[in-house]
């Protein structure tokens, strides 16, 4: 199919009949959507409970063919393997969500039966499917999550038609061309980088950044040192622009050598984050255990106005003193001359007595 026609088909799709009306929750068929995540499902529950469903959900409502082509697309996005019987009719019709599962989720919560909804009739399995991209990635979607989507839908496009412009797509889900072509680059990033985003301890923008360099050939290895500089520098996005920009310059008249940043250097500077980030934790762990004790000591520990439970700081303990125990043992092993025979004797002591308190 070329583009022309592909276009055609899309442009002269007749518009879909919206209508509003309350419809049972159990009829409405969830198939994977661009939102994996779903936070806050208690506190959006309970302002469902005292104000009700201020905005509704959407659903497409098809017919048998529809429905059954809806779920081959939906299968060819997301590699799943759904099919007609896995989904429950109603009124000889099929409704399939649209958007709007996190809303859905938080009133079977609450045990709600029915569900405002906005239905989609008449609607193309495509015009479906747009709708679904535009109306998830408004709403504090996850941006790697909101990437995927994108990079799937379009490159479903491209499957069918490989001149399929990019620009058509964004307009077709709301979102400019860059918004688009940065989701396909980070998409084609290494998944070592990626699931730094998604674990968010790198942000969406450093990493579209890295992407640019991977456009222009760069290794795995290389980008990995780019985000490493950037981390222990601390560079937000537009730094680390800054600097990419400066690198491409400077190749270009044959001065390639930006890194002034030694491997010695940066081993040592990634080893002042780790000890950081160690060090913070242990505060972290000692603020915890004050807390503990001064409930302990107040008689406060699992009341209801104590954060804590009775179980817990006794859970915590036992798991800190299994990794005391275990590196005790190591530096015995390994760097005796680091304990005297007093501090040896003392640890050994108290981990005897926690041991006989697992008992």
């Amino acid at each position: 199919m070329n583009t022309e026609k592909l276009l055609e088909i899309l442009a002269n799709e007749s518009p879909p009949i919206f209508r509003n009306k309350n419809v049972p929750l159990f009829v409405i068929n969830i198939l994977p959507q661009v939102r994996k995540t779903f936070l806050g499902l208690e506190e959006l529950a309970e302002s469902i409970k005292l104000s009700g469903l201020l905005n509704p959900v959407t659903i497409a409502e098809f017919e048998r063919e529809q429905a059954e082509e809806y779920i081959r697309i939906i299968n060819k996005l997301w590699h799943t393997s759904f099919n007609i019987s896995s989904l429950i009719p109603f009124e000889n019709h099929f409704y399939i969500l649209l958007a709007g599962e996190r809303r859905m989720r938080a009133c079977k919560l609450i045990q709600i039966k029915k569900i405002r909804a906005t239905v989609c009739s008449k609607i193309s399995v495509f015009g479906a499917l747009f709708i679904q991209m535009s109306e998830n990635t408004h709403h504090s979607v996850p941006v790697h999550e909101e990437a995927e989507g994108y990079y799937q839908s379009f490159k479903l496009l491209r499957e069918i038609d490989a001149q399929f412009p990019l620009a058509e797509f964004a307009r077709k889900v709301g979102r400019s061309s860059g918004t688009i072509r940065n989701a396909i680059n980070f998409i084609e990033l290494p998944e070592s980088i990626r699931k730094l985003v998604e674990s968010k301890k790198v942000s969406y923008g450093i990493a579209i950044e890295l992407s640019k360099l991977q456009k222009a050939g760069e290794s795995e290895e290389m980008l990995h040192r780019w985000l490493t500089r950037a981390i222990i520098q601390r560079k937000n996005a537009k730094d680390l622009s800054d600097d990419i920009r400066t690198y491409f310059e400077n190749k270009r008249i044959g001065q390639e050598a930006l890194f002034s940043f030694s491997e010695q250097e940066e081993k040592k500077a990634r080893k002042k984050v780790v000890e950081k980030k160690s060090l913070q934790r242990l505060s972290c762990q000692t603020h915890y255990f004050k807390q503990v004790l001064s409930l302990f000591k107040t008689g406060h520990l699992g009341k209801d106005e104590s954060p804590f439970s009775e179980g817990s700081p006794m859970r915590r303990l036992f798991q800190e003193f299994e990794i005391l125990e275990e590196t005790f043992e190591h530096i015995q092993e390994t760097n005796p001359h680091l304990l005297s025979k007093e501090k040896t004797k003392y640890i050994e002591r108290i981990i005897s007595e926690v041991k006989s308190l697992q008992i």
